[in-house]
């Protein structure tokens, strides 16, 4: 594949996109966001809460949510919510326990890429605090984009972070492992996977023996 291992950054793409705001889950403070939160979002959605619509719909792009220790092993299969104060973000992701690591996985299904256009934080209670990670890893665990800075600023505000990262298979926002930092807005994009150039020219080369059988 073209972009299998490859992040591209700066795209700008004609393409879809969903953003996880989540709204609509109808949860109290340290809720259980649901795992099938965001699944392959079209207009026929019928998984739980509500999303932002983009550009458009992302029907061959599964969530998954997970909060993981220092050394990357899975403690819990969700993230939990909170509701205000972040910032002035309502509605935010933050890992299950204070002191681990938070991941949001964009999985694309054959055929697709999945970009990753922006995401924003805020920090409870509008203190200023540090991020120990805050990246986007590929399924093997390589880093394709880092945040430029680890500092969150104080006051009521949120900062927006965009990877405006492209890739063909899944990737995984990490971040920790100070609970105090919370997720919103996620916006993310499916594109359809470019070919690689030797799959093209066996592509071109097959039309054109068709071509000429046709003309035989």
């Amino acid at each position: 594949m073209l972009f299998a291992g490859i992040a591209v950054c700066g795209l700008t793409v004609a393409s879809q996109a969903t953003v996880l705001n989540f709204e609509g889950l109808a949860l109290a403070d340290y809720g259980d966001i649901p795992v099938a939160y965001g699944d392959a979002y079209s207009p026929t959605y019928s998984g739980p809460g509500t999303l932002g619509l983009g550009n458009g719909y992302t029907p061959d792009i599964q969530v998954g949510y997970s909060t993981v220790n220092a050394g990357g092993t899975q403690t819990s299969d969700h993230l939990d919510l909170w509701t205000t104060n972040y910032g002035d973000l309502n509605n935010i992701a933050f890992p299950v326990s204070n002191g681990q690591y938070a991941r949001i996985t964009l999985s694309p299904g054959a055929g697709k890429d999945v970009v990753l256009n922006s995401f924003d934080f805020g920090s409870y209670q509008d203190t200023a605090r540090s991020f120990t990670r805050l990246h986007v890893l590929d399924s093997l665990g390589n880093v394709l984009w880092s945040a430029a800075s680890l500092s969150h600023p104080a006051g009521n505000n949120h900062v927006t972070h965009t990877p405006a990262l492209r890739f063909t298979g899944a990737i995984t926002i990490e971040w920790g492992a100070d609970w105090d930092l919370g997720i919103d807005n996620v916006n993310f994009d499916q594109v359809d996977t470019v070919p690689e150039p030797a799959s093209m020219v066996a592509l071109v080369a097959g039309l054109a023996a068709i071509s000429r059988r046709r003309k035989a």
